[in-house]
């Protein structure tokens, strides 16, 4: 007979394969472990993450990534301590909104993730797509897609009048030219179109955010009169910000912590065009019921984008100096405003128009143009030019929790045609995402 005996054998070492691994938010993936001895009885291991805000670990070593940033998991024999650790990074997936050009000769609304392009609009009808903004469990992109002619003309605003006879006052004729084209204001939910206009007049949705289950969309409308009205969407329903009378566009919306809208764009201004003033910068804060519009005091001005950080509010756009405007010995712009206020900017001079803007931190950048250069401000002394090219745009800024900056934009033409790239520049490095327009970035 044979007598066999259990030994107890401890964990002596424990190693984690890999010393640093990379996720991107929402991966799960399992690290494996190296146990000496092989032979070890006692193998319990208990996992740990330092940060389980960033990223979450299993009991049998499985890593789920939650947001950008750092964390060590760690690894431990529990009879005997000993200890093995990972450094996680874990980098947010890169959205980026735009359009590339389709075989059809259109460009079509498009979204990449990571670099991938997933075709939103339809190919027969041509889309584009100027922002994106991603929430814990939804996609939102807003944009527009045409609505293409019929072939018949059932209503006299499906067509663009060509010549009108009246005799005595009364109108006799009205010579009608085919059928045409018009935007409808489009956001896209999950790749999926949900149309915020009847597609009677243009429309167009230039920017959307969301806070906790509210949508909202800001862009413009056409009215009777063919003046583009300011409008803000919210979840669905049209808020007119502007009266209709004069041409007025909202480009940007963002929703403050304390739940406060704030609608950046312009309006045309005829009492200011009278003075050759030009058109006046506008800002729109809506809390409640309650609405105030407000304007940057500048001549010629437009507001592209908004972003509120605790009680400061910045504008990125363009406006006229109204010194050099006066002496005449030369033009500058100012790019951007901080509670209605301009910040001078390094390099800012003629030609000059920030497009976007985003507040990281103490940092503030504005993305943008120079003398038809793409350029990125930080703060009021950085400056860089990201293309040296001719015709390109930087259009859209977003900068991660560890200072990653992220530009999204476009070059080779000033308006959007076969030549043009879309484009999206990491910390200065581009990288060409197709034929077409980069015109918003978003970090998740």
């Amino acid at each position: 007979m044979q007598l066999f005996v259990s030994i107890a054998c401890n964990v002596k070492e424990v190693k984690i394969n890999q010393d640093s691994v990379t996720f991107i938010t929402n991966d799960t993936k399992r690290l494996t472990t190296n146990v000496k001895p092989f032979y070890a009885n006692k193998k319990t291991l208990t996992w740990t993450s330092s940060d389980t805000d960033v990223a979450t670990v299993s009991d049998n070593g499985t890593v789920t990534a939650i947001k950008m940033g750092k964390a060590v998991i760690s690894v431990v024999a529990k009879d005997t301590g000993h200890t093995s650790n990972c450094n996680l990074l874990v980098e947010p997936n890169v959205y980026v909104a735009g359009c590339l050009l389709h075989k059809s000769g259109r460009h079509v609304a498009t979204l990449w993730k990571n670099g991938h392009p997933q075709q939103l609009g339809n190919a027969e009808k041509g889309s584009v797509a100027y922002s994106v903004y991603v929430s814990p469990n939804d996609i939102y992109v807003a944009g527009y897609e045409v609505k293409p002619p019929s072939n018949i003309i059932q209503e006299e605003h499906d067509a663009t009048v060509l010549a009108t006879l009246w005799k005595n006052g009364e109108l006799q004729l009205k010579a009608l030219r085919e059928a045409r084209n018009w935007h409808v204001a489009t956001l896209w939910k999950n790749g999926e179109p949900q149309y915020l206009s009847d597609g009677k007049n243009d429309a167009e949705a230039n920017s959307v955010y969301v806070s906790a289950n509210d949508i909202y969309v800001a862009g413009y409308e056409i009215n009777a009169q063919l003046n583009k009205v300011a409008t803000l969407w919210k979840n669905g329903e049209a808020q007119y910000l502007s009266d209709g009378k004069n041409d007025a566009e909202a480009n940007s919306v963002y929703v403050s912590d304390l739940k406060d809208v704030y609608v950046a764009g312009y309006e045309e201004d005829p009492k200011r065009e009278a003075k050759k003033e030009g058109s006046a910068a506008r800002m729109w804060m809506i809390s409640g019921s309650y609405k105030k519009q407000y304007t940057p005091d500048t001549l010629y001005a437009r507001a592209n984008s908004v972003y509120v950080d605790g009680g400061d509010m910045y504008l990125a756009g363009t406006g006229l100096n109204e010194f050099y405007f006066i002496l005449r010995t030369g033009v500058s712009y100012s790019v951007l405003f901080k509670n209605l206020i301009t910040v001078p900017l390094a390099n800012q001079g003629a030609l000059a128009e920030g497009k976007s803007v985003f507040v990281s931190g103490k940092n503030v950048y504005v993305a943008g143009t120079k003398s038809d250069k793409a350029v990125l401000w930080e703060n009021t002394e950085g400056f860089k030019v990201l293309s040296d090219e001719k015709y390109s745009s930087a259009n859209s800024v977003y900068v991660s929790s560890g200072g990653d900056v992220y530009v999204a934009g476009n070059q080779g033409a000033r308006w959007l045609d076969e030549k043009s790239m879309a484009l999206l520049w990491k910390n200065g490095q581009k990288s060409v995402l197709g034929n077409g327009a980069a015109y918003s970035v978003f970090l998740r």
